[in-house]
Order: structure tokens, then sequence, then C-alpha cells
């Protein structure tokens, strides 16, 4: 049987302590005290340096670090928080972390522009591979730090969102990359329904009024993303429905429970954010690189070596697109995932959710900068309904319950003012 280390060396140093500490030794206190009248007055009264030794003793024993002067080990503290303090203030504020997922969702939204270019040029299985390897590589030294008990559930989340981002690399081959984000952000009705049949949490309209209303707000929007061409260039074809919308709408499923599957895993073990992270992308690279293997294009593609790391890297007429393979792998994947995890402690999935729904307004935003998409009154209209949707969310079931109740006495009043 072996002895661990670590515990030899702290019963070394206890043993080699004890017997050079004062707190352990009998003091002295009746050779030094002056005559006293009466027992009691020895009790009630005692001298100063009797008081001064019973105060040192007491604060051996209260001291957590007092091993080291020849005190009682104490129990450990709870583990104080390792961020910054403004920062811890932030994330245990009611918007901090969800004004952290806006942001998550911003620079989400510059998947979808720079997606499309990596899918025009290269395969769909060799761009996400390209993608998830940097972003897998990035966050690699956190693998190993996974708790045991964590491993099945964090893979279980990355295959679910690795084929929430192979549908999408698909789905952006032939389709709009504001299409795509929009329809993404059906995710809105899906963690709910998750929560609804996982965890039987209620999900009526009395329990969650809000849930209901930005469900309905969110994909009234998206309807109109989607199915009013407005401005769009109706020739092109990305205003019809067709495959690339429905592998959208599958993302939106893979997305949705890889976000459901990671805050129940954050709500038990916040201290995991990064690891769960490190698995869920991993996952997903190591499922991707499978996909590249069988995809067909190696071998026999015409320069297929440029199209695979590291030679894009190094390939000057793949400037472009090694480019946009870098920032959405280490950046808009390998960050971000880590800030969205990491706000999922705080944030539950059906309101994340509707936060991150707010995806397609960047992604529309970043398309219009980066391929020059216009815009009609089809985007600005289900734009406002999703920031809508997002703002109906934040609000709580008694706050509905109270706008429907006013509202309800106020046209009562009204209909009494007609009456007479």
């Amino acid at each position: 049987m072996t002895f661990p280390s670590s515990r030899f060396l702290a019963v070394c140093s206890v043993l080699l302590i004890l017997p050079r500490s004062d707190a352990f030794q009998p003091p002295q206190l009746l050779s030094k005290r002056s005559p006293s009248p009466s027992l009691s007055s020895d009790i009630l009264k005692p001298t100063d340096e009797a008081f001064s030794h019973f105060e040192e003793e007491a604060a051996l024993f209260s001291d957590p670090l007092s091993l080291e002067s020849g005190g009682i080990l104490q129990e450990p503290q709870a583990n104080k928080s390792s961020l910054p303090p403004l920062v811890d203030r932030c994330m245990n504020s009611y918007w901090g972390p969800r004004l952290l997922l806006g942001a998550v969702a911003c620079l989400y939204g510059t998947n979808f522009p720079l997606g499309s270019i990596m899918d025009h040029a290269l395969p769909a299985s060799a761009a996400t591979s390209a993608r998830f390897v940097l972003a897998g590589l990035a966050l690699s030294p956190f693998l190993l730090k996974i708790q045991k008990d964590l491993i099945a559930p964090a893979l279980l989340a990355g295959c679910f969102s690795s084929a929430g981002y192979i549908a999408q690399s698909l789905s952006l081959v032939d389709t709009s990359p504001a299409t795509v984000s929009f329809l993404g952000a059906v995710t809105v009705i899906w963690c709910p329904f998750l929560e609804w049949m996982v965890d039987k949490k209620p999900m009526g309209l009395q329990e969650r009024p809000q849930t209901w209303m930005a469900a309905t707000l969110c994909l009234l929007g998206v309807g109109i993303l989607e199915l009013c061409a407005g401005g769009a260039d109706l020739s092109s074809g990305h205003s019809g429905i067709g495959l690339g919308d429905g592998l959208a709408l599958l993302q939106a499923v893979g997305f949705g429970t890889g976000v459901f599957l990671s805050e129940k895993m954050m709500h038990k073990h916040s201290d995991q954010a990064l690891p769960i992270t490190a698995v869920n992308v991993a996952t997903t690279a190591l499922i991707a690189m499978g996909w590249a293997l069988t995809d067909g294009w190696m071998y026999n593609t015409p320069n297929w070596e440029s199209m695979t790391l590291p030679t894009m890297l190094l390939d000057p007429s793949m400037r472009q697109v090694a480019g946009a393979v870098v920032f959405t792998g280490v950046l808009s994947t390998s960050m971000n995932f880590s800030l969205e995890t990491f706000s999922l402690q705080k944030v539950p999935s059906g309101e994340a959710s509707v936060i991150l729904a707010t995806e397609p307004l960047w992604a529309s935003a970043f398309a219009g900068l980066i391929l020059g998409e216009s815009f009609g009154w089809n985007d600005y209209v289900g734009g406002f309904l999703i920031v809508s949707a997002c703002l109906v969310n934040s609000l709580q079931a008694s706050d509905i319950h109270g706008i429907l109740s006013t509202a309800k006495g106020r046209s009562n009043k009204d209909n009494e003012h007609k009456l007479r």
C-alpha cells in the first residue's frame, strides 16, 4: 500500500512543528500571578498576562492557517472567486451575464458571413473541420481538467453541438447567411420544450407567460424575415424554402440541446466552464474530421492540399479564407463558446436561447458589411420583433400578469364610462 507523498509531508510538518509550538505548552500562570484574596477573584479577574496568553491560544484555534504555527487544522474555507472584483460583481448581477450573452450573440453573428466565404472556397466538411481543429487546439490545455462525472454529458453535448454546426455549414452552401441565422432562432422554442419534457418544469401560460410571448414574437419575426422577401433578390432563390432551410432548422435543434445540457452541467459545476467547453469543441472537431476524411474531396479535388491545415495558412491565394478560418476558430468559436458556457451558470437555457436569438440581427449587419447584402422592410420588422422577444423574456411572470391586469382594469373603466 502506497502512502500519498503530499499527506506524508503534511504529517512530517506537523511532527516537526508541534515540539516547538508554545501553543501546546502548559502556561506557567500560577508562578507569575500576584496573590489574590480569594478564589473567586482569581476566576473573575485574571491577570493581564494570563488574559493575553489566552487570547493567543484563541487566535491559534480560530486561524485556518494555524497549522503553520502549531495550531489545529481547521476545515478548508469555501473557494473564493478567481475573477477580478469588478468582473465578479458584474457576473453576480442580473444584467451582467445577460449583457455578456448579448455580446456572445454579436460575435456569433460573424460566423455566418465568414462561414459563407469559407463554404464557397472549400468543401463544407473541410471548412468545418479546419475551424474546429483550431478551436480545439486553443482549448486543449483544459481538456484534462474536466471532472470524471462530466465527461459523458460533455461528450453528449458536443455531439449535439457538432450536429448543429454541420447542419449550419451545409445550409450555408446554397442559403443566404441571414436566412440561416434567422432560422437558427428557433432555439427559443426548443429550449423551453426541453425544460418541459426533461425537467418537467411547468410551461403553462400562467406559470411562464413571458416565455410564450417571447417565443411567439421571435417566431413571428423569423417568419417575416424568412417568408417576406422585402428588398431581397427573389431571383437568387434565397427567399424560397428548400433543403438549406430545413438544415438551418436542424441546427437550432442541435444548438438548443447543446445549450440545455451545458446549462445543467454548469449549475452543478460552475468552475468547469472551460473544461466543459474544451470537451464540447474537441468532440465537434473529431466528428468534423471524420466527416472531412470520408467526404471524398481529398485526393479527388485539384489542389486539395491547399484546403487543409496547415497548408491553407501558408498559401497566399487562400489568405482570405485562412483569415476567416482563424477568426471563426479561435475567436467566434473557442473564446465565444467559453463565454457562453460561463454565462449559462447564471442564465436559464430558455432565457439564454432568446438572448442568443438576437444573433440574426448581428449576422444580417455583418453580412451587409462583409458581403454587401441588401435589406428590405422585412429585415427591419423581423429584427424589431426578435429584439422585442428578448426584452419580453427578461420580465418575470408577475410583471406580465401585472401588465395584463392593469390593461384589463383600464378596459373595464372605459366600458363603464361608455355605458354612462
